[in-house]
């Protein structure tokens, strides 16, 4: 007999906050195995995630869970004061288990325990799977990188012994090696996972592919080489049963059209000889009435068929997802080619008594593209604080000479109470309010979105607004630093983003592990970090 799935949603309906609908009807049932969640951003992957995991409730339907879950966000921002323990989540079994160890028999310290008395050899294996053994676990999370926050969440989800995982872009900031680590991690579990990713080697290794659309969500078989053939094939058929049912229409109407109007020129004809007839008015009227008649008659046979055709005309189109293409065009940047933009000389960085950056020197002329390669905890990241001002050098100088576009992982430009219109306004002044909307609708944040407090957004979407902020004002900057800016983003709008940028006229410094990216908006240079 099969076993019950780990998880079974029935009927999962969420609006808006304006009373939107954003999905409707949602059924999902998951078993052991890798399935993957996809679809374009604003869709509504993270909620349902998150009412999945049961952390929001839904408008409607009802999730029924056997087992436990563990659930890891696309953003973790760590508490000041937040230490690598807190996040693994094992502080008070540490501690209850350390005071055991020293003989105290306090019974709420075993209560704490339960189970878990392997928890510190569990602790160090699954730090070593993901390469954290190096980290102090009273180290301060302020100090670790993106990619560590990344698999630190990933180790303490996996920490908990769970039977279903939920990962919401679980390769965001993680560089070559600790994706493979997090794909051998995937690999080794035994229960369920259910990730939402555009990454897509991680995608082919997923079994089954769910696909959350204003279509609603419909389940494909994995990996995803053969999930594009199958959805290739079904949108070529459904774009061929939509031209053919509209043509069926323009031909209804156009033979009812003909029919009529010599229905029209046969009446006019019989009132032509009723007027110079010698018939009695009886028959005349009596013949008129017949002529009338065929033509209400006509007139209903050829309304049906046209109804007909435009019902199937209807049901073709609802069978396509109608969207909008994303357009991101930059205004015009004159910056002369070979001008001194960034000068660093000797620069040195240290997080407390652990060395990051030491004795860095480079230089960056327009229009130069130039990746910061590296593994996590490199100080990637750092460095772009470090010519933004946000950080200050130990020692070193750093001479940036134009203004800068700087656009980190956690997109901190962006005021998350206001709205998107009301960021793009104070980011980028100088725009008519037509403009604004405009330019947002580009990148489809349109109506509600554009008036949506912008932390009530989707990760995707959130980054939508700092791009448009970034690059669609009046004078985008000479020199843009982008931190991992593919992070969140659907496979179309990273198209979208490497259509702009490729035609940006400034320079770029870039953080990414996307090569395929890199390679797109014509990044030749590479400045290693941490080798």
């Amino acid at each position: 007999m099969a076993l019950p799935p780990l998880l079974e949603a029935q009927g999962l309906a969420v609006s808006l906050p304006d009373g939107t609908p954003l999905f409707e009807l949602i059924d999902v049932v998951l078993h052991p195995g890798l399935t993957a969640l996809v679809g374009r951003n604003g869709s509504g992957k993270s909620t349902l995630l998150r009412l999945l995991a049961g952390g929001q409730r839904p408008d409607a339907g009802s999730v029924t869970v056997r087992g436990r879950i563990a659930y890891v966000p696309q953003e973790y921002r760590p508490m000041p004061k937040a230490q690598v323990v807190d996040l693994l989540g094992c502080r008070e079994v540490l501690l209850a288990l350390r005071r055991i160890a020293a003989g105290h028999c306090d019974p709420a310290d075993f209560d704490a325990v339960g189970e878990a008395w392997d928890l510190e050899s569990r602790l160090h294996e699954v730090l070593e799977d993901f390469a954290l053994d190096r980290l102090d676990l009273e180290q301060p999370l302020g100090s670790c990188s993106g990619g560590e926050l990344t698999r630190l969440q990933l180790a303490g989800a996996l920490l908990g012994k769970p039977d279903l995982l939920l990962l919401d872009e679980p390769t965001n900031h993680l560089d070559g090696p600790s994706r493979h680590m997090l794909l051998e991690g995937l690999k080794r579990f035994g229960g369920g996972v259910l990730m939402v990713s555009h990454d897509r080697t991680l995608l082919e290794h997923a079994s089954r592919i769910l696909e959350l659309s204003s279509l609603g969500l419909k389940a494909y078989s994995g990996p995803w080489a053969r999930y594009q053939q199958t959805k290739e094939a079904e949108t070529t058929a459904a774009e061929r049963e939509a031209t053919r049912a509209a043509l069926q229409l323009k031909q209804q109407e156009r033979q009812r059209q003909a029919v009529l109007e010599r229905q029209q020129r046969r009446l006019g004809r019989g009132k032509a000889k009723r007027r110079t007839a010698n018939q009695a008015k009886v028959l005349l009227d009596l013949a008129k009435e017949r002529s009338e008649a065929t033509v209400g008659r006509l007139a209903r046979d050829h309304h049906a068929r046209v109804a007909e055709a435009e019902e199937r005309k209807r049901q073709a189109e609802a069978r396509l997802e109608q969207v909008k293409p994303i357009e991101m065009a930059l205004a015009p940047l004159h910056v002369p080619e070979g001008r001194h933009l960034l000068e660093v000389r000797e620069l040195t960085f240290d997080y407390g008594t652990r060395p990051l950056i030491h004795g860095l020197s480079f230089d960056l002329f327009s229009p130069q593209r130039l990746a910061i390669s590296g593994p996590n905890g490199s100080g990637k990241s750092t460095l772009l604080r470090l010519i933004t001002g946000v950080l200050i050098p130990r020692s070193g100088t750093l001479n940036c000479r134009v203004p800068t576009g700087y656009l980190d992982q956690h997109l901190t430009l962006l005021d998350d109470a206001q709205h998107a219109l009301a960021n793009f306004r104070r980011l980028s002044p100088g725009l008519t309010e037509s403009d604004y909307r405009t330019r947002l609708a580009a990148v489809r944040l349109r109506r509600e979105k554009a008036l949506c407090p912008v932390g009530e957004l989707s990760g995707g979407e959130r980054l939508k607004v700092a791009l448009a902020c970034l690059l669609l004002g009046p004078t985008p900057p000479p020199l843009l630093l982008l931190d991992e800016p593919t992070n969140h983003q659907d496979l179309e709008s990273i198209a979208a983003l490497e259509q702009a940028l490729s035609a940006y006229a400034g320079a770029l410094l870039v953080v990414s592990h996307d090569g395929h990216f890199l390679e797109h908006i014509g990044v030749e240079e590479h400045l290693s970090l941490g080798t």
